[in-house]
């Protein structure tokens, strides 16, 4: 290998390397330790962030060599970016987000996923930011909690909430709990009625000028649709056309709190 860290040691420190590499490595990375002491010197180049980057390896569940070259891939110090991986897999494993996928556990943007992941440890150990979030969960609702065609708009009913959809649905949405209880962006649940507690699909919706100009930024259901599945868009177009038409109209509703009139696309309007 051609590593400018590969540089030329004394006997007595090799010897030392040789002996110390086999204890660091786990069972499955004992193989790593026949190879050449090229090699080994190459990691021992990390200094002190080669034992981060070991166990950044254990919680990723990813060999040592391929966490070696992952850190070695950024632009920074190694030993603030393997703290950084620690950190942000210690936060993603409290989390409960899948470990398993390459997506998750060796992010390219891991400066972001770790603030992301950090912000939604914070929310949850945050008592005061729990409580102000009942206020902001209350106007929510009464804007945006909806029913039609056996399908439900849901309002978060908390951080935890927001955590437990990412994590049954195999996406990032837990990284958006701080700025959702901020609100800076919105997030909201669509469920089947037939099973109102189970997640399904996840909404970030952009609410300006009084609702009048409601977006929609991403919907995404299990794994972000990556197995080849319809768009929920694009699958529940009409629904999501009349839930939309009956926030722009102003969120009628009746004197028990019920959707009371769904103003249709088309400009008619049908009883919720």
């Amino acid at each position: 290998m051609n590593n400018p860290e590969c540089t030329q040691i004394s006997q007595a420190e090799e010897l030392a390397l040789m002996k110390a590499f086999p204890s660091w490595l786990s069972d499955q990375d004992e193989a790593i330790a026949r190879r050449s002491f090229e090699q080994l010197v190459f990691w021992s180049g990390l200094g002190d962030a080669f034992l981060l980057v070991r166990k950044g390896a254990r919680l990723a569940g990813v060999k040592l060599d391929r966490a070696v070259q992952y850190i070695r891939s950024f632009e920074e110090g190694t030993d603030v970016m393997a703290q950084i991986w620690v950190d942000y897999l210690e936060a993603a494993s409290k989390l409960k987000y899948d470990l398993s996928r390459d997506d998750v556990r060796l992010p390219t943007e891991l400066m972001d996923r770790h603030d992301k992941a950090a912000a939604a440890i914070g929310i949850i150990e945050d008592e005061k930011k729990v409580k102000r979030y009942l206020a902001r969960r209350v106007k929510l609702e009464k804007q945006f909690a909806f029913s039609a065609d056996g399908l439900s708009i849901v309002v978060p009913g908390g951080v935890q909430d927001i955590v437990r959809e990412g994590r049954i649905l195999k996406h990032c949405v837990g990284g958006y709990a701080d700025r959702h209880v901020d609100g800076k962006t919105t997030i909201l649940f669509l469920r089947k009625d037939s099973a109102p507690s189970v997640p399904y699909v996840t909404i970030e919706i952009s609410v300006e000028n009084n609702c009048k100009n409601l977006r929609i930024v991403q919907i995404h259901g299990y794994q972000n649709e990556r197995d080849g599945r319809a768009s929920p868009e694009k699958k529940h177009a009409a629904f999501l056309g009349k839930w939309m038409a009956w926030v722009h109209a102003g969120s009628p509703r009746d004197e028990e709190g019920q959707p009371s009139v769904i103003p249709q696309p088309d400009g008619e309007t049908g009883a919720a």
